[in-house]
């Protein structure tokens, strides 16, 4: 009898554990996510120096497979804009450089079973980026840079099943085609902050 009492009990218990988990909508989550960055654009070495730049900001996205649950492969889009105040005083009107193009690259995340945060590294390369002056309506003619690289490091922030927010720093640096002076490099380190949405 107290078999008996022993397995209805039990399968009482599985039929509503399996109601609950019926009632509880498990999220269609696919192997890519999207994320959205802005944030402040530092440029350093001698692209600071010789077009006398100043902090400006930048904006970016990206597209993640994550063919592992560490490991994703990323390709994106950034838009850097910096003031130039030397360049302005000569051309007596606001001039602003602008870096923009495609990167693409690794992210691995870092397991931390312990704390409620997901830290990452990323590395990739820097394709099709340009830089040109702008004033007003007016623009000079692109000058296209050699193919480089960027790494950086951030940490995700979880809000739901599919969103989290992800501050991180990037470096990055390529070299002009186009230098009458040498090897010119473009050289800049980014703290933003993104939105990331898995899809």
């Amino acid at each position: 009898m107290k078999k008996t009492a022993s397995v209805l009990a039990a399968l009482a218990a599985a039929a509503v554990a399996g109601r609950a988990s019926a009632q509880i909508p498990v999220p269609n989550i696919t192997p890519f996510s999207v994320e959205v960055r802005a944030g402040a654009a530092v440029p350093t070495s001698d692209f600071k120096k010789d077009l006398d730049l100043s902090t400006g900001y930048t904006v970016s996205g990206n597209v993640t497979y994550h063919a592992m649950p560490l490991l994703g492969i990323y390709a994106g889009y950034s838009y850097d804009k910096y003031k130039s105040p030397g360049l302005s005083d000569l051309a007596g009107a606001t001039v602003h450089v602008v870096d923009r193009g495609f990167n693409a690259g690794v992210r691995l995340g870092i397991p931390t079973p312990l704390i409620p945060i997901d830290p990452y590294v990323k590395a990739g390369v820097l394709v099709g980026h340009t830089i040109r002056l702008e004033s007003g309506s007016d623009h000079s003619d692109n000058v296209d840079g050699k193919v480089g690289f960027e790494v950086g490091a951030g940490v995700g922030f979880t809000l739901g099943p599919k969103i989290s927010v992800t501050p991180g720093v990037t470096f990055q640096s390529y070299s002009l085609k186009d230098s009458t002076s040498g090897d010119t490099k473009v050289q800049s380190v980014k703290a933003d902050i993104g939105i990331r949405i898995r899809i």
